[in-house]
């Protein structure tokens, strides 16, 4: 922003601007700027946090799963992160069991998140879409998804953890063709 745009603002706009910001009328274009890319540095740190609380979190959960034959049955509860980096890390899960399907919730703001992925070598018994629309009125939402992938959302946090037991129970099931 140039400062002959600022300059041109009431005195009282002024006024509040310099006092937030603690600088001289003539600076603030320059204290914006450096705010806002202060603001980029922290987002961009926040993202890595959040990845590493995840990877924390899957390890955690990979450790724990259930075996039904040669398949890991991985199914708990995330910290809220961006949908993506819980995909990536849903992912990371897949690769390292091999043959798995993956039940994932997560609260966030009030809401929950569910997201079901299965392995190629197991969508013939076990549909992450069919798994994510069963579970997820649950939690009070709905969604769907392929094969291989799907995700809901809910507005009952609070039902959480009924739906992951839900998802314990159902998944052993359809891998054995019950």
């Amino acid at each position: 922003m140039e400062i002959d745009q600022l300059l041109s603002w009431p005195a009282s706009v002024l006024d509040e601007l310099t006092s937030r910001f603690r600088c001289k009328p003539e600076d603030l274009g320059t204290r914006i700027d450096s705010l806002q890319e202060e603001i980029k540095k922290l987002q961009q740190q926040l993202k890595k946090g959040a990845a590493t609380d995840l990877a924390g979190a899957g390890d955690k959960l990979l450790a724990g799963a259930e075996k039904v034959g040669d398949v890991s049955v991985i199914v708990g509860e995330f910290p809220a992160a961006p949908d993506e980096q819980i995909r990536n890390q849903v992912d990371r899960l897949k690769q390292k069991a091999g043959s798995a399907v993956v039940v994932i919730g997560w609260k966030d703001d009030g809401k929950v998140g569910l997201l079901a992925a299965v392995t190629d070598d197991l969508t013939a018994k076990v549909k992450a879409g069919d798994l994510i629309k069963k579970i997820a009125p649950l939690v009070g939402g709905g969604g769907g998804g392929r094969p291989n992938l799907a995700q809901a959302g809910g507005k009952m946090p609070e039902k959480l953890g009924d739906a992951l037991t839900e998802a314990r129970r159902l998944v052993p099931d359809l891998l054995q063709g019950a």
